[in-house]
């Protein structure tokens, strides 16, 4: 047999060569997978907001036009005990399953406790932050909700949640976004007062985005998202708030007409102090 028959076999340059051809393919291809998988957590999160917000519309055309409470933390009368009912429990028979509660990004998502089930996203829940009492000749004293949902609580919340025919700008008003229960378990774990008020959970917590922004203590760490607001060592202090942005630095965003956009937390509520036209979280805007 010839020696030119013989197979010629690698030599160690040529396959140092191809294992690096192999490195640069891989480190140009696997960003590119990992924003379209990415791409499709977010394109999943889209469409659960977008049912949550098809909910809410009916769960409104049901009750005259009025969104449900935040959250129900009022004690029965005859009982003495507490509902403890959040929007989740309002709105659920409207979604069907609870499966639209999770964003794929939450790792929380799904955590089942004594208080409910961990969700992902949280309703507009924004009390006006200058202490401005409710009035409208209610007989409860609360503070006055300028978000969409209320929460009933001992007569010092404002029990009442927004009539849909009353929101000025329903197209440029927050009716959910994402507040990751992953986020809040990992806030509270962080020193210096950073952990929200209640938790992200079905049952018990209101899973709402408030703004007090001049409170001192539990309440004055949930925010809804500032520009102006400079960051902090405590994320839900920070420009975006307690909104969960990790779609890319952005959150998917409902809004009280039923469609969904996503948006960089902060670029809702450009200027609170000097701009409060531009506030997406205020529902009471003509």
């Amino acid at each position: 047999m010839h020696l030119s028959d013989k197979k010629k076999a690698f030599t160690l340059i040529e396959l140092l060569v191809v294992i690096a051809i192999i490195a640069i393919l891989a480190a140009i291809l696997f960003p590119v997978f990992a924003q379209a998988r990415e791409k499709a957590r977010q394109s999943s999160c889209t469409s659960n907001l977008k049912q949550i917000a098809t909910s809410m519309i009916m769960y409104c055309q049901d009750y005259d036009g009025r969104f449900c409470l935040g959250g129900d933390f009022e004690a029965d009368a005859a009982t003495g005990k507490w509902p403890g009912r959040s929007w989740v429990v309002s709105v659920q028979p409207y979604m069907k399953s609870l499966q639209v509660l999770g964003c794929p990004d939450d790792s929380g998502a799904g955590h089942s406790d004594w208080s409910g089930i961990g969700v992902s996203y949280a309703v507009n829940g924004y009390l006006n932050p200058n202490y401005k009492w409710y009035s409208n000749n209610d007989p409860a004293n609360g503070f006055e909700p300028l978000g969409l949902f209320a929460s009933n609580h001992i007569g010092w919340l404002a029990p009442r949640s927004q009539v849909d025919s009353t929101v000025g700008r329903p197209a440029e008003t927050v009716m959910a976004t994402e507040k990751f229960y992953a986020d809040e378990m990992a806030y509270q774990s962080i020193p210096g007062g950073c952990g929200f008020w209640g938790g992200n959970v079905s049952g018990l917590a209101a899973n709402a985005v408030f703004a007090q922004d001049n409170w001192g203590g539990g309440w004055g760490d949930i925010l809804i998202p500032d520009a102006t607001r400079a960051a902090d060592p405590c994320p839900a202090k920070g420009p975006n708030g307690a909104v969960s942005a990790h779609h890319n630095n952005r959150a998917d965003f409902a809004f009280a007409d039923g469609h969904v956009k996503s948006m960089i937390p902060s670029a809702t509520d450009p200027d609170m102090t000097n701009r409060p036209q531009d506030n997406m979280w205020d529902a009471t805007r003509p």
